[in-house]
């Protein structure tokens, strides 16, 4: 018998491996762009999407500097991000 939910039980084991050898979780900073309003639905299943394969997902709201981003990536220990934003920001 095979679990729909297998291969997100194996990302969250690959997580936990990253996690022993690196000292910390695997992180994405989800930069979001727009009202919220606008965002909330895409950003909330981005994170929800990289939490269930043990993805830790700080998502960044607002209007940033690149120096103001450039800091949360250095406190979350993460080099990754993932913009989250209403269709008409992407274009």
């Amino acid at each position: 018998i095979r679990y729909n939910s297998e291969h997100f039980e194996n990302l969250r084991r690959k997580s936990l491996d990253y996690q022993k050898i690196k000292g910390v979780k695997p992180t994405v900073a989800i930069v979001t762009l727009g009202p919220v309003a606008k965002h909330i639905a895409r950003s909330t299943f981005t994170q929800n999407f990289f939490w269930s394969g043990g993805i830790d997902a700080i998502q960044i709201e607002g209007e940033k500097s690149k120096d103001e981003i450039n800091h949360f990536l250095k406190e979350y220990k993460t080099s990754v991000i993932c913009l989250s934003a209403p269709d008409e920001l992407y274009l």
